[in-house]
């Protein structure tokens, strides 16, 4: 017998039927009504996910668009203005890799949106012959280009060329390999990886050879500086607090184009999420250096998750990280502000002209607790009311960057963003546009459909991603991917 409401039991229990559940317990939406925009929206949120998870949304999208679903792993890679999420790129090209003839078309594109080392994973694949020819033919590029001075036009594949006594099995297994590839002995391989790694004076080479008065630190790369600064302080102190007292007072450059908010955020929150002491002067530096992607002064107010579920992996730090990023830098009505919340909101002003240690001392303990976004969403309607704020004055959209992992509303049968335009609306005022900004994904669901004029969905680390989300702010979420994928330095992705 046909009966609809067991019919909606099984669905529950098969987990299947329109709508799922938090790890909280809220209500959300199973899809967005496609799989090419389930994937977009989480992409850059997958680091904590299965392989086996990775691979099934993927080839979910591309059987909806191969071309949309292949300029999004290339978006999804795309360390300058992409998302930069190595991980999950390297298991989706490993997955195409039985499919010779989109690698042989796109591999070309893998170190220009990635890294050299990205192409080391095509070992043991259906493609390895393809990458060992294609590194083979810009290896012999390199050094040609090496003997006959034209220096300028050296790639970087010197630096992630595996050597024959790597570190690893696995590393001497691939070093071995691309040498024979290469058709050299393996004293010619290392001279060759020597006279590479020298011209581009690889500062590790320099570390190791105990030659910290060569190292030129306006060349250090973002992450090496990150990762190395405390070697040079303690090995050269004299010379690296010189160049960065230079830093600071603008007379010279340290690099951070390629760094995360999180990676900075990072080396002064510590364990159980305490604040560590003293300013560390590198970190500051870097954080000055990052990129800036927020232009205008739309009136946009940033809102951070951080509730205990925001533990796993980099997610606090990234919610931490780009909330006053956004803050600091955004110049509408809404400068220097933000929120954050778990169990209950909290309002938050940066002061300008302080150092990234002291704006992150101003959010008190860094709290944790539940994660009911209904609260903030009502301390953004009650300040209104309260304040018998003008529609017009209300911020123009809230940021959130959260893991996604919401309470249940207070109204049954809606999601926490239905909840909130509903609440909104009985007040007098439009819900502003919500950004969710999905750092972590855990659970499969999202807040609203691909069609939703209110909302747009965005995912990852990268702040780069505030360009594209000003830009297209008008946009829902289905229109805003397309614009995303559409940008021309994708054009060159084909199937």
């Amino acid at each position: 017998m046909e009966n609809k409401f067991s019919n909606e039991v099984r669905n529950v229990l098969n987990g299947t039927g329109e709508y799922t559940r938090t790890e909280n317990d809220g209500l959300q939406y199973r899809t967005t009504g496609t799989a090419l925009l389930d994937l977009f929206a989480t992409i850059g949120a997958l680091r904590e996910k299965s392989e086996e998870d990775i691979v099934v949304a993927f080839k979910k999208a591309k059987d909806e668009d191969a071309l949309l679903a292949m300029k999004m792993l290339f978006y999804a890679r795309n360390i300058r203005g992409g998302l930069g999420e190595r991980r999950t790129f390297r298991i989706i090209l490993n997955c195409i890799a039985d499919n010779e003839d989109i690698i042989k078309k796109n591999i070309a594109l893998i170190p220009e949106f990635g890294r050299w080392d990205d192409l080391f994973v095509l070992f043991g694949t259906a493609s390895e012959k393809i990458m060992l020819e294609f590194v083979k033919k810009q290896f012999e590029s390199d050094l040609a280009n090496y003997e006959s001075g034209n220096k300028a036009e050296i790639s970087l594949l010197g630096k992630w060329l595996k050597s024959e006594n790597s570190s690893s099995k696995e590393g001497n297994k691939m070093g071995t390999k691309l040498r024979k590839a290469f058709g050299l002995t393996s004293k010619e391989y290392r001279k060759a990886l020597s006279i590479l790694r020298a011209h581009l004076r690889i500062v590790e080479k320099d570390m190791s050879a105990n030659d910290w008065g060569e190292i030129k630190y306006e060349s250090v790369p973002s992450y090496a500086m990150k990762n190395y600064n405390l070697a040079f302080h303690r090995h050269d102190h004299e010379r690296f607090t010189e160049y960065i007292e230079d830093v600071n007072s603008g007379n010279k450059k340290i690099n951070s184009s390629t760094l995360f908010p999180y990676d900075l955020v990072k080396k002064y929150i510590g364990a159980w999420r305490y604040i560590l002491p003293g300013i560390d002067p590198v970190a500051e530096a870097q954080w000055k250096a990052l990129p800036n992607y927020v232009e205008g002064n739309k009136n946009i107010m940033v809102i951070a998750d951080t509730s205990g579920s925001m533990n796993n992996g980099v997610s606090i730090y990234a919610s931490i990280g780009l909330a006053i990023y956004f803050a600091e830098r955004n110049h509408g009505a809404f400068h220097n502000l933000l929120m954050i919340f778990a169990g209950y909101p909290i309002l938050i002003e940066l002061i300008d002209n302080t150092s990234l240690y002291s704006k992150i001392n101003r959010i008190p303990e860094i709290y944790q607790g539940n994660t009911d976004i209904g609260k903030a969403f009502r301390k953004i309607l009650e300040i209104g009311i309260t304040a018998k704020v003008a529609p017009e004055d209300m911020p123009e959209a809230l940021l959130i960057i959260t893991d996604m992992e919401f309470d249940p509303s207070s109204m049954l049968g809606k999601t926490a963003y239905e909840t909130a335009k509903s609440e909104f609306k009985s007040r007098g005022y439009n819900l502003p546009k919500v950004i969710f900004w999905n750092v972590s994904q855990s659970s499969e669901g999202y807040q609203s459909t691909g069609n939703d004029e209110g909302v747009i969905m965005v995912s990852g680390t990268s702040a780069s991603t505030f360009k594209s989300v000003l830009a297209h702010i008008d946009k829902t979420p289905y229109e805003f991917m397309l614009e995303v994928l559409s940008d021309p330095v994708y054009d060159r992705v084909c199937i």
